[in-house]
């Protein structure tokens, strides 16, 4: 009974996942200034002591391309007690670094400032530009942004993109009568991805959707039948373990090409290991003569890789669908 109980439990979870990115495929769009944050879609930090919560979110959560040129940031400083904003005149100063994946992982500075607010609720609305440079230089932004006013939110133009890819914030929020509250959170940034490509001189368009970082080497091999793809990974088993990685990948097929193929069963493997068929579910339904194909490693998955593939891999995770 327990094992059924699960089982439901999971397919809910993933029919939920399926359900925003239906959405994020059909309605995604590179501008962000929409008021479309939710405590839910952001990232929260406790502070068990003082019983205060930051939630972070960036809109979009994932880009077509791989890049936007207008984005959002989200702030907003709870009281645990009340589920609510009860700060007043909170300050926040923001580091804002990126992970970039070379030979070796490094931070790369994005975005630094103080922001004052009125009511511990505060967002960054961005417009990025080469040209019309409120904000001087590239080196302005990662020396430090200051606004002075205390407002819900202000809206900039700079030269800066949002990439897709994962971020750290480093908050410190001042508040009134306490000393400064510190915390230490990770937002991915998604990427979506489409391809032509043809099978038996008919063209067919597949998409690939990752919650967590860019898709590269989109790429489909027709006497293999094969669909593969690669992403940056951080093999990082302290944040693995503390549940702060979510692998999520969606694939969107035509169900023509599916006839084409005559695929019956789905195989899929995550560098050169197949994984056990509990970690995707398919689902034919929710995009008309569409199929959609989601990927969700388990924590337990994912941190045995950060052990066994870290070097091997280097700072990547291949994927091949077998169709």
């Amino acid at each position: 009974m327990q094992s059924v109980f699960h089982l439901v439990l999971f397919i809910t979870s993933i029919l939920l996942i399926c359900v925003i990115g239906i959405f994020l495929y059909l309605f995604q769009g590179n501008t962000a200034y929409a008021n479309g944050f939710s405590k839910s879609s952001m990232v929260c930090s406790g502070l068990g002591d003082y019983k205060a919560t930051l939630c972070i979110g960036i809109r979009p959560v994932v880009l077509k391309g791989g890049t936007a040129d207008n984005f959002s940031i989200r702030l907003e400083l709870y009281d645990d007690a009340s589920n609510r904003s009860v700060f007043p005149n909170a300050t926040f100063a923001i580091s804002v670094t990126k992970n970039e994946y070379d030979s070796i992982l490094r931070d790369t500075p994005f975005l630094s400032g103080i922001f004052n607010t009125r009511n511990g609720r505060f967002t960054i609305n961005i417009n990025n530009s080469e040209t019309e440079k409120i904000i001087s230089s590239r080196e302005t932004i990662l020396t430090g942004l200051n606004s002075s006013i205390r407002t819900d939110q202000v809206n900039l133009t700079l030269p800066l993109e949002l990439d897709s890819g994962q971020y750290r914030f480093q908050t410190a929020a001042y508040v009134n009568n306490s000393e400064p509250l510190y915390f230490d959170s990770d937002l991915q940034v998604g990427d979506i991805e489409s391809k032509d490509i043809v099978l038996n001189r008919t063209v067919n368009n597949i998409t690939i959707i990752s919650y967590y970082d860019k898709i590269t080497e989109l790429g489909f091999d027709p006497t293999k039948r094969t669909l593969s793809w690669r992403m940056p990974f951080e093999y990082n088993a302290s944040k693995i373990n503390m549940k702060k990685v979510n692998v999520h990948q969606e694939i969107i097929i035509p169900d023509s090409f599916l006839n084409l193929t005559q695929t019956g069963n789905f195989n899929m493997t995550m560098n050169n290991n197949y994984f056990e068929s509990s970690y995707f579910y398919v689902d034919p339904y929710s995009l008309r003569n569409k199929t959609i194909i989601h990927y969700v490693p388990n924590t337990n998955t994912l941190f045995d890789m950060s052990y066994n593939n870290s070097t091997i891999y280097n700072h990547l995770m291949k994927f091949v669908l077998f169709l």
